[in-house]
């Protein structure tokens, strides 16, 4: 078919049609997931008067997560390798969860790292600069105090740095009121 744009050129790298396939595996504290998928419209983003062009649709993906449950703490670990039209990245992640009674204690550690997309990014006046090619790695820690089966009081600390060339450092605290419906 056409697809989404002129000549099934996607308009974003976000309507971009998948093929997948996958498998998941739950028994007893193991559980694992791996999939793969391939993406028919790989489109060339174009650079503006404002924006850099940013070639990073998918071609394709692969995943694979397990988490295991030892009764005391959880323990999980996942990846996501994606060749994109123009080089690759690569996510990892590992955390762990410690219920103690009604509060949950967690802690997270993750890491992106791409490589030869020629993309751009912005350097710290804003203007574009070639090439966000390289590691970004973070932390995470949290709290969750179980009010009610529904309520939940959380809190949530995220740390970050960014990609080489990019000597920039964030950080972000959220705290809020959780409650399923």
């Amino acid at each position: 078919g056409l697809g989404v744009g002129a000549a099934g050129t996607p308009v974003a790298a976000k309507d971009q049609r998948q093929s997948s396939i996958g498998a998941a595996y739950s028994g007893g504290p193991l559980t694992a997931n791996i999939g793969y998928a391939v993406y028919d419209q790989k489109g060339v983003e174009v650079a503006t008067a404002t924006a850099a062009a940013t070639p990073t649709n998918t071609d394709t993906k692969t995943t694979l997560s397990v988490a295991y449950d030892f009764g005391m703490f959880k323990l999980g670990a996942g990846a996501e390798s994606r060749k994109l039209t123009k080089g690759t990245r690569l996510d990892t992640l590992i955390g762990a969860a410690l219920p103690l009674g009604a509060l949950t204690l967690n802690a997270t550690f993750a890491s992106r790292q791409l490589n030869d997309t020629g993309t751009f990014s912005k350097d710290a006046n804003g203007a574009n600069t070639l090439s966000a090619d390289g590691t970004k790695t973070g932390y995470g820690l949290g709290a969750s105090y179980a009010l009610s089966k529904r309520t939940s009081l959380v809190a949530n600390y995220r740390n970050w740095t960014n990609t080489v060339g990019d000597n920039s450092k964030a950080n972000e605290t959220n705290l809020l009121v959780s409650h399923s419906f």
